[in-house]
């Protein structure tokens, strides 16, 4: 109160030297009400001054630990979130002088290009990808994450088609070792395929080439025409077996490089193929069971040793393939690789299987991760070919994958059907095929015969992951694609222009 006559001091902060705004942290249990009276403020100050503070979403929805204005002036760097990841909130982000919430949105900004909410957490999905609130960066409705930077979910760099649409089989050389399921590389269908992927052949422990293990396969490709005969090198178990994983890590580093490229661009010019696919599939990557997390650097390394393939082979087709997940994705520089290879071969594929098991991270609105989810799911695609072309690789460039097998599971309940059925786990109970013999992953060929074979089989196609499912012997569930289906994307993937598919694999 008033001692004496006079007029109150001016209680109000005041902008400070540099134009930014006095600011304030808010604590648990402010309200706009009771921050602009212990400033000399009315609230409708704290509205005005705060129009482009980030994260600012109204007085009735004030955040603990958000930074707000007190007076006229530029908005206040807002306060880091321990485990944001992009966005101004990651941690350590230098002070920055335009901190308009268009600017700050741009600061950090997440792999790939894909985008960035408002809590500092990379991703695909609508909780990522969504803008919520007014449609202005740093702003989000109450209860939402909204998306900061980056955000959509609309196909890009997809303006021009390819030259020639590829239609690409891969073909599994060591089929014969199987008891039954039998291919021959000369089987492949030439009229309908542009390119035989012949897999795999061996890197050796010195740098080499060896096809040994194919032989009988490999003299018959070399006679073959009328179709690009393509080499494939790596795969899944030669990017993740304790035996072989070193292989490419040790390869393309600087004192291995030359020697790598070098070998393989003399095999393929010795041998007259078309071109060289490198399979690695898991460059940087820091958790792959039974062997050491990799280099994080990988990724570059990769990078430079198709550069040098590409200097030793330059009018043959060299490809790529990638997967199709973000966290996998994130260590492959794929726009520079892009540029290197004619083409990438996009894993569009294996998006579940028993290893989702227990995971809170790779299946949406199932937390245990152990719900029966297609591997082919068709919404899931579209994200992943949403991501590499934000990412900037041109539509194209990429090979989108196909598959002709499923994934297979044994359910909890006979006969649920439903996205939130459950599967046993944590290791795959569900029966192996008769030829493929492996839990978790059944042919086409298999299945085929299983609904001819079993009465009790019953298939029908899940409309809202576009994928077919085969219900057999009561707790026996696998999704997959059957060739109408696989017909039917290709023509849509063809729409979009991309540049073709590639089938996992012509001989199941």
């Amino acid at each position: 109160v008033c001692c004496s006559k006079g007029t109150l001091r001016d209680r109000r902060p005041k902008r400070n030297p540099d134009g930014s705004c006095a600011s304030y942290s808010v604590q648990q249990g402010d309200y706009c009400a009771k921050i602009a009276a212990s400033n000399g403020l009315k609230v409708s100050d704290i509205e005005t001054f705060n129009k482009q503070t980030w994260g600012w979403s109204g007085c009735e929805n004030l955040f603990p630990d958000s930074k707000l204005c007190v007076s006229a002036g530029t908005p206040p760097m807002p306060a880091p979130i321990s485990n944001a990841v992009c966005g101004p909130q990651k941690p350590n982000t230098p002070k920055v002088t335009d901190t308009r919430r268009s600017a700050l949105a741009e600061l950090n900004g997440c792999p790939l290009n894909v985008c960035c909410n408002f809590w500092g957490q990379c991703g695909t999905t609508p909780l990522f990808c969504d803008i919520t609130g007014d449609g202005t960066p740093g702003h989000v409705n109450p209860g939402t994450a909204g998306c900061i930077s980056n955000c959509g979910q609309k196909i890009v760099n997809n303006g021009v088609g390819p030259k020639s649409y590829r239609n690409i089989a891969y073909f599994e050389a060591w089929n014969g070792d199987r008891p039954c399921l039998y291919m021959d590389v000369t089987d492949v269908d030439k009229s309908h395929y542009s390119h035989i992927h012949f897999s795999f052949l061996d890197l050796t422990e010195t740098f080499g080439v060896s096809t040994a293990n194919v032989q009988d396969q490999y003299d018959k490709l070399l006679d073959m025409d009328g179709i690009n005969r393509v080499a494939a090198f790596g795969g899944w178990a030669a990017s993740t077996q304790p035996s072989t994983y070193w292989i490419f890590r040790e390869g393309v580093k600087p004192a291995n490089r030359e020697k790598l490229a070098s070998n393989i661009a003399a095999f393929i010019s010795l041998h007259g193929l078309e071109g060289v696919d490198i399979d690695w599939e898991y460059p940087g990557a820091q958790d792959m069971i039974g062997i050491p997390a990799a280099d994080p650097l990988e990724g570059e390394n990769y990078l430079e040793f198709l550069k040098l393939l590409r200097r030793k082979l330059p009018n043959k087709s060299i490809s790529i393939a990638a997967p199709a997940s973000y966290w996998y994705l994130r260590g492959f520089p794929i726009k520079k690789m892009a540029e290197q290879v004619g083409y990438i071969v996009y894993m569009t594929y294996d998006l579940h299987a028993q290893w989702d098991y227990g995971s809170s991270w790779t299946q949406e609105g199932c937390p245990t991760g152990d719900c029966l989810r297609s591997h082919v799911n068709a919404t899931e695609t579209y994200n992943a070919l949403v991501m590499i072309t934000k990412a900037g690789v041109e539509s194209h460039k990429i090979q989108v994958g196909v598959s002709s097998y499923g994934r297979s599971f044994r359910q909890v309940e006979a006969g649920c059907i439903g996205p939130m059925c459950k599967y046993v786990g944590s290791d795959s109970a569900a029966e192996p095929g008769r030829c493929t013999n492996t839990r978790g992953y059944v042919s086409n060929a298999e299945m085929n015969e299983i609904m001819v074979k079993n009465s009790g089989a019953r298939w029908f196609r899940d409309e809202e992951s576009d994928s077919d499912i085969l219900v057999y012997n009561d707790y026996e569930w696998v999704a997959y694609m059957n060739d109408e289906n696989k017909l039917r994307r290709t023509n849509y993937y063809k729409s979009l222009n991309f540049g073709g598919v590639s089938d996992w694999a012509v001989d199941l």
